[in-house]
């Protein structure tokens, strides 16, 4: 079946949307400091292009439970990377036949491992990104609101901080939600816009999210064409609210809902410790004030949405039916 093809970021460091585990019920995972620990080991920088290459790690599948209801729901971007890798490894390997998965406004890069013999199909509206990817077997250049996708075709489908760019992600979201099979899954991942980096981005402007990336993150490329980042809208139709009742009024059922914080403020810490403290106390004030009944550190989200077959008018699933029932 082939191995799988571990996460990557430009600008040499993990994605600071990266994934998401979510442990038992109880909160214990006995394996997974282990786990992470030897994750670090494995981590090593791509040669040719200064990119981080994580290999995932294997772990028992008794040794994971996601549920919406009862999994643990915040985490820092070290949780979430080896534990998501773990499920979406696991759906994976469950099917006889290659996946087939589209990444929607996937760029130059895989944002969640894929199995090397997958078959994916990238949608992106940047030329540039699009002969960037060397993973996509179809690459289309069209806008992700007007591009005619396949239905029940895919047995994932991948959106990856793309919806906060999108001005109606509710019609992209059920476009996702309709193009893949029964039993198939949907994984979004994005910024939370009530958390304290999500409200800096929604609210200042393109100009000044460029000069972060180039000054604060020391991205050469930033802001120039077919580099991040890129403009945004952080519509109110991206919250994870508003996604679940989307996927709740498509028949689709939540798999995982988890938040995290992003890689970047580890980032800050270590190469720009006044900025880090002088954000830090942006959020513990913030965080007082709301008498710490929201997380204004967790950035980002990500979710994993189900198809189930009387959604999807059929009964196919995905390419081997036994990956419905992870």
């Amino acid at each position: 079946m082939g191995g799988v093809r571990p996460n990557a970021r430009e600008n040499g460091q993990i994605s600071p949307s990266t994934t998401v585990w979510a442990a038992r019920g109880d909160g214990s995972c006995p394996n997974c400091a282990s786990a992470l620990q030897e994750g670090g080991k494995t981590a090593s920088i791509h040669g040719s292009s200064g990119v981080i290459w994580r290999i995932p790690v294997k772990m028992r599948s008794t040794d994971l439970e996601f549920s919406a209801t009862r999994a643990k729901t915040a985490f820092s971007w070290r949780e979430c990377l080896g534990n998501f890798q773990e499920y979406i490894q696991k759906y994976q390997d469950a099917m006889k036949q290659p996946p087939l998965i589209l990444e929607a406004g996937g760029g130059s890069v895989t944002r969640v491992p894929t199995r090397n013999d997958a078959k994916i199909t990238l949608v992106d509206i940047s030329d540039i990104q699009l002969s960037a990817n060397t993973h996509a077997s179809e690459k289309i250049l069209a806008d992700l609101h007007e591009v005619h996708l396949p239905t029940r075709h895919f047995d994932i489908a991948i959106c990856w901080d793309v919806l906060e760019h999108l001005r109606d992600p509710r019609k992209v979201v059920r476009k996702l939600l309709d193009c893949v099979k029964a039993g198939g899954i949907v994984v979004i991942g994005a910024p939370d816009q009530d958390s304290l980096p999500g409200m800096i981005t929604k609210y200042t402007p393109h100009w000044f999210h460029v000069a972060v990336f180039r000054y604060v993150f020391r991205f050469a490329k930033a802001g120039k064409p077919g580099h991040p980042p890129f403009p945004t809208v952080m519509s109110k139709d991206m919250r994870p609210s508003a996604l679940t009742s989307l996927a709740a009024a498509n028949g689709a059922t939540v798999v995982l809902l988890a938040r995290y914080e992003s890689s970047r403020r580890e980032w800050l810490r270590a190469k720009s410790p006044f900025l880090s403290v002088a954000f830090g106390a942006c959020l513990w004030l913030l965080n007082a004030i709301s008498l710490r009944k929201r997380q204004f550190e967790l950035s980002d989200f990500v979710l994993i949405l189900r198809v189930e077959p009387t959604a999807a008018g059929d009964t196919s699933g995905p390419t081997n039916s036994t990956a419905s029932q992870l």
